[in-house]
């Protein structure tokens, strides 16, 4: 990220754009809890957070998008420089009013956006925020492992042939 924070500074540029030397990169983190929480000392948990926050408050700039989830959002895990930090912010059901803000931000809940109101039969169903708006109700598509699978496999194609075209 700081080599390219360099480029765009020898550039003159704020940001990374579409056409650039740097393709966007995907920076993917599923269960926060297990790497700010539960594995390492602390000094590391301490660490990870750390590098995280400066990688959200500085990557999207840099061409560096980040992607975060954890099963249960507490403040421990998710602390608020952090959260504030994302521009979109997406709760899938939660099992209180109080983890359901954690992850919208503070009062949401008390303002009828609660994730803990989704029904638990209402897979991909959340609240998405997007910078400083007001939580809208979406649903996601629900995929099998195989569908995940040839997804993914399909992208990689895709890519590929982007590439050789190029």
């Amino acid at each position: 990220m700081d080599e390219r924070y360099d480029w765009l500074l020898d550039h003159g540029r704020r940001k990374i754009a579409r056409g650039d030397e740097y393709e966007p990169v995907l920076a993917v983190f599923d269960e926060l809890a297990y790497f700010s929480a539960t594995i390492g000392e602390t000094r590391q948990q301490k660490e990870f957070t750390s590098l995280l926050r400066d990688l959200v408050a500085r990557g999207r700039a840099a061409g560096v998008i980040v992607v975060a989830a954890t099963q249960r959002p507490s403040a421990d895990i998710v602390p608020t420089s952090l959260r504030d930090l994302f521009g979109y912010r997406w709760a899938f059901r939660c099992s209180t009013g109080a983890s359901s803000d954690v992850i919208l931000g503070h009062g949401w809940a008390a303002r009828g956006y609660s994730a803990a109101d989704i029904q638990p039969t209402a897979r991909g169903v959340g609240w998405l925020i997007i910078e400083d708006g007001e939580p809208r109700r979406t649903k996601s598509a629900l995929l099998s492992d195989d569908q995940v699978a040839a997804l993914a496999a399909y992208a990689a194609r895709v890519r590929d042939d982007a590439d050789g075209a190029a």
